[in-house]
């Protein structure tokens, strides 16, 4: 493989005729704010989420069609990966609200 800088020239000490984007400091915002302005994606998906786990459990209930033992038993087979589910989407909504990602392109149209 080659190199394009010369023979003579470290690739640490060569001319760089790229501009190089100086990133801001990550914005950083509190967590009620983070909150509010997840609230919309988490109440969607979230509701997508639970609808999901109850036609699920509704369709095999249904169709299986045993005691209630059997019943209860599958509802927390159901119940457990829902709540996760669900948690996992509320932290990542947040951790995204609360970190944005920098937008360089902005930056590089800007300079």
């Amino acid at each position: 493989m080659s190199h394009p800088a010369s023979a003579g020239q470290s690739p640490d000490n060569a001319p760089s005729t790229i501009k190089v984007i100086e990133k801001s400091p990550p914005v950083r915002r509190s967590l009620i704010a983070a909150l509010l302005l997840a609230s919309g994606a988490i109440i969607l998906i979230g509701s997508e989420i639970w609808l999901v786990a109850m036609l699920l459990y509704w369709a095999t209930v249904d169709f299986i069609g045993h005691s209630m033992v059997v019943q209860v038993v599958f509802g927390a087979v159901i119940l457990v990966p829902a709540l996760w589910a669900t948690w996992k989407l509320v932290e990542m909504a947040i951790a995204a609200e609360r970190y944005p990602d920098p937008k360089p392109e902005a930056e590089a149209l800007d300079a």
